[in-house]
């Protein structure tokens, strides 16, 4: 963890552990099972971000778990596995902090930091949106599930699905008349 915590330090990018399932994640398990597999390009390429989720054993709600640990492992371990495990060539930033002790920590100019197309491909993206663009509509049902969606989920605290399943349920019993209320509103909001 300390040389994970002095790698971020000298590229000068945040670092803060993330929580999923509500704990914090265990990145050295997760290094350590990619790792294993060898490393982030081979998981990647044979699609083995299930057999890692099932080690973790995250609670059925966390659905996209893959996609999230490999965000996770982009922005947090990647770095670290090409500096301490394929013993590629450190960046020349980190050289000069791994170089100094940490009394003499010296600054890093971000613009001299390699920034990915896509995070400027998003950001373009992002700044030609009309940011008084009008939101969508919302449906009928969206409406009733928001007005049961609060009395439920003091009774199933964390069960998303089971949530989810009874405001169906209570919709698919409405009489026609009762969904035109809120088929009212949804109307409403579309004008």
């Amino acid at each position: 963890m300390d040389t994970l915590l002095d790698l971020h330090k000298s590229l000068a990018t945040k670092f803060v552990v993330p929580i999923m399932g509500g704990k914090a994640l265990d990145l050295h398990r997760l290094f350590v099972e990619v790792t294993a597999r060898g490393g982030l390009e081979k998981v990647i390429r044979n699609r083995q971000w299930k057999e890692i989720i099932a080690v973790f054993s995250f609670p059925s709600t966390i659905t996209n778990a893959s996609f999230v640990l490999r965000k996770y492992y982009l922005s947090l371990l990647n770095q670290y596995e090409q500096v301490y495990y394929f013993r590629k060539q450190v960046p020349p930033s980190v050289q000069l902090e791994v170089a100094t002790t940490p009394s003499e920590e010296k600054s890093t100019d971000a613009n001299q930091l390699p920034v990915s197309r896509r995070r400027n491909r998003r950001r373009s993206r992002m700044a030609a949106r009309d940011p008084f663009h009008p939101k969508p509509n919302r449906s009928g049902y969206n409406f009733f599930y928001s007005e049961h969606y609060a009395r439920l989920k003091s009774l199933h605290r964390g069960q998303e699905k089971t949530i989810s399943t009874r405001i169906a349920h209570l919709w698919s019993k409405l009489t026609e008349a009762e969904k035109q209320v809120y088929q009212e509103k949804g109307l409403e909001d579309k004008q």
